[in-house]
Formats: structure tokens, sequence, C-alpha cells
């Protein structure tokens, strides 16, 4: 973190939410290295693909309209068959954003078998999607992303809601005085430390919630300041107090310090977390 000359007070709130997303890692209920079969994505395992719109409710626009709208739009991934297309809705709990009040991010995602055809099939119906969405939202930014998931704790069948925690995140970079070059930390050295993480976590027995990294592919803004970050890393809880009563455990029950310091600190630079309730878009019919 590039806190300068803050206090330890100034920094706790910063680290703090790192460490939520250094132990998150650590909580891994199936490697995170890949299996043989996975190599060929360089031992990351197998990505899937995923989209988050970033909209807001237009004005006199309930959020009871915005669910009677989304319930429309499940009905219509019925009809279409896209059962492994799954979307959810993301509203504030704590963010920092224009118009935080009406803002809602789209989230969508899908296994890598279906992802051409799951895109393809959303624009074929583009005209029906927009006319059950465009009177209820309108979005800014629609990015499309190559996501892995870290791990998977949560029940399958956990609901329809979840807490879901969002940093934005970089790779550090440092100056090698002999060598006159900026060299920057690269997924390689991500990799590595998720090897070490894992086997933190297999030693202390944390498997409780989901994780997983996001990498930008299409849609991304290379000119906005706000959107300058190589990967978007995602925490899900099925409550605020499950996340309250573990950020209590990692603070008081482990040796964080040492995780954070050694492994995430050189690392990587992530902004604060900011928290969501994440509605899963189901059909009329569901």
């Amino acid at each position: 973190m590039r806190t300068g000359g803050d206090s330890v007070i100034k920094k706790y709130p910063r680290v703090l939410s790192l460490i939520v997303m250094t132990f998150s890692l650590i909580n891994s209920s199936k490697p995170v290295l890949a299996s043989e079969q996975d190599q060929s994505y360089g031992n990351w395992g197998k990505p899937f693909g995923a989209e988050i719109w970033d909209c807001r409710m237009n004005d006199n626009v309930t959020l009871t309209e915005l669910n009677q709208a989304l319930d429309q739009y499940g009905s219509v991934l019925e009809k279409l068959g896209l059962k492994e297309f799954e979307a959810a809705i993301w509203t504030p709990i704590y963010a920092t954003m224009p118009n935080v009040e009406r803002s809602v991010f789209w989230f969508g995602h899908w296994p890598l078998e279906v992802d051409g055809q799951a895109i393809d099939a959303l624009q074929a119906n583009s005209t029906k999607i927009s006319d059950i969405l465009e009177p209820v939202i309108t979005c800014g930014s629609k990015v499309y992303y190559w996501g892995w998931d870290v791990y998977k704790g949560l029940e399958a069948d956990q609901g329809s809601n979840k807490i879901v925690n969002v940093q934005h995140c970089t790779y550090k970079t440092e100056w090698d005085n002999l060598r006159g070059q900026l060299n920057a930390k690269t997924d390689s050295d991500l990799l590595a430390a998720n090897k070490r993480l894992k086997a933190y976590a297999e030693k202390n027995d944390l498997i409780d919630i989901n994780a997983y990294q996001l990498w930008p592919n299409t849609g991304f803004s290379f000119t906005d300041p706000m959107l300058k970050y190589d990967f978007i890393w995602i925490n899900e809880y099925k409550s605020f107090t499950q996340f309250s009563e573990r950020n209590r455990r990692l603070v008081y029950e482990f040796d964080y310090w040492t995780i954070y310091s050694e492994v995430i600190s050189p690392l990587i630079d992530c902004n604060t977390q900011q928290a969501f309730t994440s509605r899963k878009i189901l059909g009329s019919s569901s």
C-alpha cells in the first residue's frame, strides 16, 4: 500500500481490507493450482466468462420496479435455455461513487464452454432485452472479463442473495537502479503467492466463502484514471454477519500481519473494499 508517512491508525482500515482479501485467498476449498488437464491455462485452471455493467437506476424508478424488470429478464434467459448463464444485480451497502443511492452493478458469468454462445444468444435477443432494461437502468460501461475461481467455499444452494466485496488491484512496480529500468510484478508472482497462501489455508482449515479474480478483456477503459487496474478481486459472503465475524477472527485469531507483509504487501496494491448486496436474477417462474 502506498501510505507514505501515514500513522498506524490511518493505515489500519486499508490494511484490514487487504487482510480480508488475503485470508479469503488462503481459504481454499479446492486447489488453487491447476490439475494436469488445465496446464494449458498457465497452471491457473480453467477460466470462466463474465461481465460487469456500471449502471444507475433511472429517475423515478423504484427498487421494486427494478426487481420486477429483472425477473422479466430472467424469464428471457429461461426461454433461451441459458441455464449456465447466471446474473445478479449488485446494490451498494458501503461504497463511494457518484449518486451512490441509485447506483447498481450488473454481474453475469458463465462457463468457458458456452462463452461465445451465451453472448451470441443475448445479442440475438438484444431488442427484447433492451425493452425490458432500458426503462429502469442506464449503464455507463460494460466490460467483458475472463475470471478464475480462487476457491468456492459457499454451498451451491446458498440462495439468491449474498454479500459481495469488491476491490480493484494493481501489481506493484519497483525501480531497478542497477539496470536502470522499472520492473513490475506479474501474474506468475500472484500464482506463486497463491501456492503459499493455499498451504496456509490447508493448515488452518479456513473454508467458508467464495473468492475469484477477474481480468478485463473487452470494453476496458485505459483513459479513465478510476479504471486503471490489473484485476478485480471479489469475495462473496452468505451474510454481513458472516463478513463481520470473519473480520474479527482474522484480526484476533490469526497471524495475519506475517501473511500480509510477506505475501501480499510486496505484490499488489488494492483500493478500499466496497460492499454490495448481490441479488440473483431469477425468472418469474422461479
